[in-house]
């Protein structure tokens, strides 16, 4: 997994446990200039147990749409396992770790968490979680403390993009 070069970590505080914050930010910096992006599944008591890496078949790099192929095979294992698909992720890969404008004009899945993977303005790579519904964000990881949120242990698919 790649370091990150810019620094430490900031991390959607209590809400993903410590190893899926690095994938999300391993997976931004590997995938830039293009944003990364990728699901998250979650078990029946809420909480984030497996992340996916999905490829960016969006043509614009500063874009990014989850491949449909894999999407929708992400969706049968976690009906196999009992599990749902929870959460989004995607990068800025130049910009700060919140909804672009059109973020918010996308029709999303209202119950799904929204993390955003961008730069602080001192470069160091961040990761913010939000609750998008209805062209509005309501930022979910303000004020909380890391291991607020109780953890399972990670699954990750590492399949070949």
């Amino acid at each position: 997994m790649a370091a990150n070069p810019a620094g430490p970590v900031i991390a959607a505080r209590g809400l993903l446990p410590d190893e899926m914050s690095r994938i999300m930010i391993a997976d931004a910096v590997e995938s830039a200039p293009k944003e990364a992006c990728g699901l998250v599944l979650y078990d029946q008591a809420g909480r984030p147990t497996r992340i996916y890496r999905t490829n960016n078949i969006h043509p614009d790099e500063s874009r990014f749409e989850v491949d449909p192929v894999q999407h929708f095979r992400i969706i049968n294992e976690a009906d196999l396992a009992g599990q749902r698909i929870g959460a989004l992720y995607h990068s800025h890969p130049h910009g700060p770790p919140r909804p672009s404008p059109i973020d918010l004009a996308i029709d999303w899945d209202p119950e799904w968490v929204h993390y955003l993977i961008g730069r602080t303005l001192t470069g160091k790579w961040a990761i913010r979680a939000y609750s998008i519904r209805d062209g509005r964000a309501t930022c979910l990881d303000r004020g909380r403390r890391r291991g607020s949120a109780p953890m399972t242990r990670l699954s990750v698919d590492n399949r070949p993009r």
